[in-house]
Parts: structure tokens; sequence; C-alpha cells
């Protein structure tokens, strides 16, 4: 049976194997190799809950920045000419606005920003 090498509830790494079948984790958790049961303990639980605080905060986060997009509605005047108008819920977006957007985004939800 494969050993895991980490919580499969929080994340948290292998930090100690006491007996040959049986591994504890970061957040104390265990598992027993043999059965392949897994007893979770309260400060795994406490970790989750912490881990969903981060993670609401990033989409929070990442949904006032696709708030704060500005729209520009296009006009084409011939083939080769468009106006841009801004509004504030029109569908489009200048190219280098949605690079730049995306950018900030990912870096948000990767919990860099």
């Amino acid at each position: 049976m494969t050993k895991p090498s980490e919580c499969k509830w929080c994340g948290a790494e292998r930090i100690a194997s006491p007996r040959p079948n049986e591994i504890y984790f970061g957040c104390w958790t265990s598992y027993v190799v043999v059965s392949g049961e897994w007893d979770q303990d309260s400060g795994c639980v406490k970790r989750m809950v912490a881990q969903a605080e981060i993670l609401r905060d990033r989409v929070r986060q990442a949904v006032a920045t696709l708030r704060a997009i500005q729209r520009h509605e296009v006009t084409p005047y011939s083939s080769r000419q468009v106006s841009w108008e801004r509004t504030p819920d029109g569908p489009w977006i200048l190219h280098r606005e949605v690079e730049t957007v995306v950018d900030d985004l990912v870096r948000t939800l990767e919990g860099g920003a």
C-alpha cells in the first residue's frame, strides 16, 4: 500500500512515523498504512478553517479586480478605425488591460498578491 506524504484533508506534510505502519502529519492527523484508516485531529480542522479564510479572501480580491476593469464599447467607423467609448458595464476591454488583469488575478489566487 502507498504511504501518503501529506494529510488528505489539509495537506500538512508528513512529520513522523513512530511505528512502521503509522504516519503522523504536521496537523497531528494520523494514517495507518495496513488498514488505510485516517484519524483526523482537531489541529487539522483548525488548519482547514484557516486555509478556507485565506482562500475566501483571495476570491474576494479577485472579484474586486474583475469589477474594477474599465470597460469599453467598440464602435467601428470603417474597416480600419474604431472608437473606444468607456462604459460602466460595456462588454469590451482593451487587450493590454486583459493581460494585466489576468496576471493580477492569477497572482491573487495563487497567494502572491
